[in-house]
C-alpha cells in the first residue's frame, strides 16, 4: 500500500506511515487537546482525545524530522502558560518594581511549526482547498514543504505575523483556534489564522497584502470577529508584560540567520 505523506515531493519517504497530530499533542497537559475552527468544532471550543486529532498524513521519517518544530512550539506554549501564571500571582502582591524575567524563543523554528500546522490542518478541512499554483486540493506546493523542513528560507512578505488590535485582551488558556485564509477569486489557501493560547498569529503564504483578508475573515468567521481591526507585525520580535504599569516579564522572539538543514 502506498504511503500517504504530504512531504513526498522532497523525497526520502519511509515505508511506514505514522499518525501525525494536526496540532502538536505536547502543547497540552493530559491526554486531550482543546481546538476550535476545525470541521468538528467550527465555533465552539471542544476538548477531544489525542487519537481523534491525528491521522496518517506523514511517513515516519518525515514526521520525525519535524520533531524539533514541535519541541519549540511546546516551549512557547509552556512559556505563555508560565508567564500568565506568574502574572496572576504578581497581581495579588503589593505594587513594586519587579525583577524582569526574560523568556526567549526561536522565531525560525516557530515559523516553521506554524507552516507545518497550516499544512496539517489543510488536510482535514471540509472544503478541499488547493495551494496557490496547485490544481490538486490539499497538496502543498514544493516551496512550502522545503521551507517547512528547513531546506529553503521563508522569504518576506511570506512567513509568520503577529496580529493585535487596540483593546485586545488575551484570554490565555490551553487551546488553539484555526481558520484558513483564502484568495478571493481562486479560493486558493494563502495562509492561516491561529489563536495560540490566546495570542493571534498569521502564517502567510502569499506576496499579497494580508490586511484585507484579515478584515474579511473577521467579518465572515464568527470565531475570528475580534480580528477585524488587527494590525500585523512581521517579523514579530516579542512582547513585554506589565503588572501595575511596571514591566515584570519579557518574551523575546529571536531570529537567527537562516542555515539550510541537511536533506
Amino acid at each position: 500500500m502506498a504511503v500517504t505523506c504530504w512531504a513526498d515531493c522532497i523525497g526520502g519517504c519511509s515505508s511506514i506511515q505514522s499518525r501525525e497530530h494536526y496540532v502538536s499533542k505536547g502543547l497540552f497537559e493530559g491526554d486531550s487537546i482543546k481546538l476550535k475552527g476545525l470541521p468538528w468544532c467550527k465555533v465552539d471550543e471542544k476538548t477531544i482525545g489525542l487519537d481523534a486529532a491525528a491521522s496518517k498524513i506523514l511517513c515516519k521519517t518525515h514526521n520525525e524530522r519535524l520533531s524539533k518544530l514541535d519541541d519549540e512550539a511546546i516551549r512557547a506554549f509552556r512559556a505563555l502558560r508560565e508567564i500568565f501564571s506568574l502574572r496572576a500571582r504578581q497581581e495579588k502582591m503589593d505594587p513594586r518594581y519587579w525583577k524582569v524575567r526574560t523568556w526567549r524563543l526561536n522565531g525560525r523554528l516557530l515559523e516553521r511549526w506554524f507552516l507545518k500546522t497550516l499544512i496539517n490542518l489543510g488536510q482535514v478541512q471540509t472544503q478541499a482547498f488547493a495551494w496557490p499554483g496547485m490544481t490538486e486540493p490539499r497538496v502543498p506546493v514544493l516551496e512550502a514543504v522545503q521551507a517547512c523542513f528547513g531546506l529553503a528560507p521563508i522569504r518576506s512578505p511570506r512567513g509568520l505575523y503577529a496580529a493585535a488590535a487596540v483593546g485586545h485582551r488575551v484570554d490565555s488558556h490551553d487551546y488553539v483556534s484555526f481558520s484558513p485564509i483564502t484568495e478571493t477569486s481562486s479560493q486558493a489557501m494563502i495562509g492561516g489564522a491561529f489563536e495560540f493560547r490566546g495570542f493571534r498569529f498569521v502564517l502567510a503564504w502569499t506576496d499579497s497584502d494580508l490586511r484585507p483578508f484579515i478584515r474579511r475573515l473577521g467579518e465572515s468567521v464568527e470565531t475570528f470577529t475580534g480580528w477585524r481591526n488587527s494590525d500585523l507585525m512581521h517579523p514579530f520580535r516579542g512582547v513585554n508584560f506589565t503588572v501595575g504599569n511596571r514591566r515584570s516579564q519579557t518574551l523575546q522572539i529571536v531570529w537567527p540567520p537562516f542555515k539550510a538543514e541537511q536533506q
